[in-house]
């Protein structure tokens, strides 16, 4: 048979007795090794019989038809694989029947023209034998070429092993590291999978935007997400954050003190809106970190951030321009791959936003706080009664979570519903003289008048414009644009921020049943609100810098009697500020 060129085929056909089943597997091992190349094949024969047997109970057609069914007369055997490399994140192991080599170190996936390692090297032939230890380049054909000459001659290996080995490591690591690559940029791309609404669902929403008492239902239906009273603020902050959808986005900054429950007001809120990756909430804003997203990452986002103090000073010029004119321009310094050549170019990072953002400062910088809309958190004890009553209902499970879940998905349909259009608002209105930046200020009050008109999108006339839908604002919308934001105007008319005006208003009903001109000290007022010591300390420099207290007294251990000595009348202000916007309305009105 070994003269045999085109041999291509043994086959073994022997007695069906346990002496043919030897024999089979006998010269099928022996063929095997002698013809690695060769099939070698055996044909099944019945238990118990032979060739003269068979011939005398069947016809000769049996061996025709046993012949054809012939099969391999060994099972391959399943070859072990001879070296393995197996890839963890700090340290990989790669062996073979010689070497055994520990990679140490993290991958760089940054810098893929090169792959430095730690190698140790290990000798599993002799194990009494030093590792050899070397940090080196893989990319480096010159430095692995002279560390495989080291290994050889300390370790007493080939170094065709060692090549061959170091080669594997290198293919293995380099693989590795594009397929990490690849997964980590596609969970970069990956965007939330957004809920399909039924045609159900839509209908539903749809019915509930031309119901007449729409912000009847939408303010129950918040309240019902676990926002506890605040009705007028969570309605104002949902069109607030609703505009990110539209044209002409808005801001809002809601300030309170710690713990009064800021941070879950706007959070709830913001859970309301349908897309999801379009909400982007922050803790903390690096410096520059607005100037690094892609040119169309954050256009008609909603942006949530949690705490002012969370923006740096840099951060918060990106912030004011996004707000601005909804676009970020830097000049930067191009560097041309190919020729090393730096030029001068302009990264620009497209907007708009619309943003919510919380605080405990009293006074922020003017020109950030111009551009946004600021309101108050109630931090009243009626308030505070309303969020303990909710809480034990919640502990005894008379509310759940599936509610609120329930109730969100369901302002998320009606989010859904919503589109972009132009809004023509034939009616103006003017704020008071005494409203700080009122220029600006009435800037956004005609922009939160097109917000609520944008709400109220399926009962609005429209007309056609340039292949463009516009909805005509009615004067209901002015009316309650005005009532929504009314508290955000007083507070720009009002020198005093919210929680110090809330502060003040409580201070004066205390002192004014003791007597306007009662005497009073820092602790008793700590004691009597509850409230620490360096609360208790800003409230009141803050209000000596603004004259409204005065030092009356010094008593023992520099502790200082206090009268007020400016009593103002915030609810007149109020009254005149309301029956002004509302005259307006009513004067439009009787011109109908």
């Amino acid at each position: 048979m070994s003269q045999l060129q085109e041999l291509q085929e043994i086959i073994l056909w022997f007695d069906g007795d346990q002496a043919g089943v030897n024999a089979t597997n006998k010269y099928a091992l022996e063929l095997r090794e002698k013809h690695p190349g060769v099939q070698t094949s055996k044909v099944p024969v019945l238990e118990g019989e032979d060739i003269n047997s068979l011939l005398d109970s069947h016809s000769s057609e049996i061996f025709t038809n046993f012949f054809n069914q012939r099969k391999p007369a060994l099972i391959p055997n399943k070859l072990t694989p001879k070296s393995s490399l197996k890839i963890e994140l700090h340290q990989s192991i790669y062996q073979d029947e010689h070497l055994k080599v520990q990679v140490l170190g993290k991958l760089d996936h940054k810098n893929l023209g090169a792959l430095k390692v730690t190698l140790v090297v290990h000798n599993k032939h002799n194990p009494n034998h030093i590792p050899v230890r070397n940090t080196i380049d893989l990319y480096h054909g010159e430095r692995v070429e002279k560390f495989v000459r080291t290994c050889a001659e300390k370790l007493e290996t080939g170094t065709s092993i060692l090549r061959k080995a170091f080669n594997e490591i290198t293919q293995g690591l380099e693989n590795h590291r594009l397929e990490q690559i690849q997964i980590t940029q596609e969970k970069q791309d990956q965007k939330p999978v957004l809920r399909v609404l039924t045609k159900e669902e839509q209908q539903k929403a749809i019915t509930i935007l031309k119901a007449k008492n729409l912000i009847e239902i939408l303010s129950k239906k918040l309240q019902q997400t676990g926002i506890i009273g605040e009705e007028k603020k969570a309605l104002f902050l949902f069109n607030i954050i609703l505009s990110h959808k539209m044209h002409n986005t808005l801001h809002a900054m809601i300030q309170g003190t710690s713990g009064s429950g800021k941070s879950h007001l706007i959070k709830k809120v913001a859970d309301c809106m349908y897309n999801g990756h379009k909400i982007k909430r922050f803790t903390r804003v690096s410096e520059k970190s607005f100037y690094n997203y892609g040119q169309y990452d954050l256009a008609h986002c909603g942006i949530v951030l949690e705490d002012y103090d969370g923006l740096g000073e840099e951060a918060q010029l990106a912030w004011r321009e996004l707000q601005s004119s909804g676009r970020l321009g830097s000049s930067v310094s191009l560097k041309n791959e190919l020729t090393g050549a730096i030029k001068s170019g302009e990264k620009v990072v497209y907007g708009p936003i619309a943003s919510l953002v919380a605080t405990t400062k009293f006074r922020i910088y003017e020109d950030n706080q111009s551009r946004v809309f600021v309101i108050a958190i109630d931090e009243s004890e009626a308030q505070t009664e309303k969020v303990l009553e909710y809480m034990a209902k919640k502990a005894a499970k008379t509310i759940t979570d599936g509610q609120e879940k329930q109730a969100v998905e369901e302002i998320q349909n009606i989010v859904y519903c919503l589109k972009p259009y132009l809004v023509q608002n034939n009616y103006r209105l003017s704020l008071p003289k005494s409203t700080q930046q009122r220029r600006r200020l009435t800037q956004m009050l005609h922009d939160f008048i097109e917000q609520i008109t944008l709400l109220h999108q399926y009962q609005r006339n429209r007309i056609a414009s340039d292949n463009e839908t516009i909805l005509i604002t009615q004067l209901e919308d002015l009316e309650l644009a005005v009532d929504l934001m009314f508290e955000s105007i007083v507070l720009k008319t009002d020198e005093l921020d919210g929680i110090l005006r809330q502060f003040y208003e409580n201070l004066k009903k205390y002192i004014k049943n003791k007597g306007e001109s009662y005497e009073f000290t820092q602790r008793e007022i700590r004691q009597e609100f509850r409230i620490s010591k360096s609360q208790a300390q800003r409230y009141f420099n803050e209000l000596l810098e603004l004259e409204y207290l005065q030092k009356s007294s010094t008593r023992n251990r520099n502790t200082f009697g206090y009268k007020i000595t400016y009593w103002d009348n915030i609810e007149k202000l109020r009254a005149e500020i309301r029956g002004n916007l509302y005259q307006q309305i009513q004067t439009y009105k009787k011109k109908l």
